[in-house]
């Protein structure tokens, strides 16, 4: 997460709940599978990883058979800052089951906003303000997140950019989105252990927790950075962090270690 002040206050606790409480997507749209580029966590070493036996589930049958999985190290800073993706950008519950192309489009279109602003081309278009992004970037950063292969023939479907569209539109190979108001993106996500139970992915389980405002505000790219690296518990007893929420994200782990989404659910704390 890069620090973004885009307007600052504008935030708040309740738009955090609302999109802890949203749902799923529900209607699919076809997307074929695609190999991930490594994620935003590094390479997961197993000197980094603690495995201990799972006493008390949680979620009952799933758990109870579960390998927990203590993470340490790089490999916390990893998880940590994979997790922080999604957190970050208050990312509603997910499916890939069910999961839209819409869905994507608008998760490329905030994380870069927050992270690569670079990628953003800013136009204006019959009196109304857009950020624009081009499909390649698009079709990159999904694979990574998600491991899907966005569809450039299903993008060029979207309608032309118009003051009437309100979602993803598509014109001259870039996805068009309406400018948005000042947003601040100031959470973070810790992961507090995973869940194996055998089938090749993963459950994260995760908090998530706001940094205070009066403290993200004087706050450099490079300081943020330093809570990623939180365990659990020294996140649960940093003052400067208010727990807003909890959730699982199903995962796969890619070649190189890297992770990519399958399911995700968040609950307001």
């Amino acid at each position: 997460m890069k620090r973004s002040k885009i307007c600052a206050l504008v935030l708040s606790a309740c738009m955090a709940l609302g999109a802890f409480a949203a749902c799923d997507d529900p209607n699919a749209t076809t997307t074929t599978t695609t190999t991930a580029e490594s994620s935003a966590s590094e390479s997961v070493s197993d000197s980094s990883i603690v495995f201990t036996d799972e006493s008390s589930a949680t979620s009952e049958s799933t758990e109870a058979k579960a390998e927990k999985i203590v993470f340490e190290g790089d490999a916390q800073t990893n998880a940590n800052t994979f997790i922080t993706n999604f957190t970050e950008i208050y990312f509603a519950n997910y499916s890939k089951e069910t999961a839209t192309l819409e869905r994507y489009l608008d998760f490329a279109h905030i994380h870069f906003k927050v992270n690569s602003q670079d990628k953003i081309k800013y136009e204006n278009l019959d009196g109304g303000d857009y950020e624009t992004i081009a499909f390649a970037d698009i079709l990159s950063t999904v694979g990574k997140y998600f491991n899907v292969g966005v569809s450039e023939d299903e993008c060029k479907k979207l309608p032309s950019p118009s003051k009437d569209v309100q979602g993803p539109a598509y014109k001259d190979g870039r996805v068009w989105f309406h400018g948005g108001a000042g947003e601040s993106y100031s959470s973070i996500g810790i992961v507090d252990y995973a869940l194996n139970t055998g089938d090749g992915n993963l459950t994260l389980v995760f908090t998530i927790y706001q940094i205070k405002w009066e403290v993200y505000n004087e706050l450099r790219d490079d300081d943020i950075k330093k809570y990623y690296k939180l365990t659990p518990e020294k996140a649960a007893a940093d003052n400067t962090l208010e727990k807003i929420g909890t959730g699982t994200a199903y995962v796969g782990v890619g070649q190189s270690d890297g992770y990519f989404l399958l399911d995700y659910k968040t609950e307001a704390a």
